[in-house]
């Protein structure tokens, strides 16, 4: 797993602490992408959502003098819908087992990236990596973005245990936004610059909580430790700062929307947006659907009224991409419950 730790010295900026939301690309690159099914890349976007809200259901394992400092990102992630297959490109490829750099081109056999999102590319990597990511010091614009073996992508299908819950991904993320590894590797010090992340001589690989190398307890299930995913459970408030400033600040070519500004020019006419529980359309909805932050179909209610109809999606999830295809047109919108 890739990391500098090197500290950012970038300007800092007002943050609000609004949701910021982040558009994916998934490419998979294989020589049959159609093993690495919609439905693993849904589940692995729903593990990135869980973590990065503090939403994720294991949170309550996480040992007591850690708990208060469990702190929700409140950064979220959607597959682009106007790119590939809802976000989805698959690339028939032979070209793999892919090594650091050859992944990122088409013209070596692996894919190109897509400007204006975040892309991970999943694959068959060589030898015993797992993943990488380019971190915010030292990213090349043609290779930004994250790769990821398939073994270690998602909750199913091509997911192998100890590694099939999905937090390889989350913790690559970590880095590309910023975060280095919590440990030394030649002794106790602050090993990641980030204040609330105590000392730790050497990754923690297993899941013994009881584990101090530095005088202190270590806290083996930080997400960017090396612990098995079933022993990876949250970010800490240092480590949430530092992420959401590198969003905010290093990762210019993003088109990362802010929670208030997420209401794009009319595409569609949508209100209000952001919405409480259902929304308003003025066209029939008979041809629309509604999607997820993974790009999933949500399933929705709608009735007339004396002028346009009212919509109200069966879901409990923030983010919604409405689509209506007959008119290639879509608009995101912020369903508030």
């Amino acid at each position: 797993m890739y990391s500098s730790g090197v500290e950012s010295n970038h300007y800092r900026v007002h943050d609000d602490g609004s949701t910021l939301y982040v558009p994916v690309v998934v490419h998979i690159v294989y020589d049959q992408p159609e093993l690495i099914t919609q439905e693993q890349v849904y589940a692995q976007l729903n593990v990135l959502n869980n973590d990065f809200s503090k939403s994720n259901q294991d949170l309550d394992h996480v040992v007591k003098p850690f708990q208060k400092v469990a702190t929700s990102a409140n950064i979220q992630f959607y597959l682009d819908q106007e790119i590939g297959d809802g976000g989805i490109l698959r690339v028939s490829s032979s070209a793999g087992p892919f090594g650091i750099s050859d992944i990122h081109f088409s013209s070596t056999g692996g894919s190109d990236k897509i400007p204006g999102v975040l892309n991970v590319w999943v694959c068959d990597l060589v030898g015993s990596i797992s993943a990488f990511a380019k971190t915010p010091e030292s990213f090349d614009h043609e290779e930004v973005g994250m790769v990821i073996d398939h073994t270690f992508f998602g909750t199913s299908g091509t997911a192998t245990v100890p590694y099939d819950g999905g937090r390889t991904l989350t913790h690559e993320v970590g880095h590309w936004l910023g975060l280095a590894h919590p440990w030394k590797s030649d002794g106790c010090g602050d090993g990641d610059q980030v204040a609330d992340t105590p000392p730790q001589y050497g990754p923690a690989h297993g899941c013994d909580l009881s584990r101090s190398t530095c005088e202190s307890l270590d806290m083996v299930q930080n997400f960017m430790n090396l612990a098995p995913d079933d022993c990876m459970h949250f970010f800490t408030a240092g480590q949430v700062e530092r992420m959401r400033q590198t969003l905010l600040t290093l990762r210019p070519e993003l088109e990362v929307a802010y929670e208030t500004l997420l209401h794009q020019p009319q595409s569609l006419t949508i209100y209000p947006n952001p919405a409480i529980h259902s929304f308003f359309i003025d066209e029939d909805p008979g041809g629309m659907q509604i999607v997820d932050a993974s790009g999933r179909k949500i399933l929705f209610e709608s009735r007339q009224l004396p002028k346009g109809w009212q919509v109200t999606p069966l879901t409990c999830e923030t983010l919604l991409y409405i689509k209506m295809a007959e008119k290639g047109v879509a608009q995101k919108l912020i369903l508030k419950h």
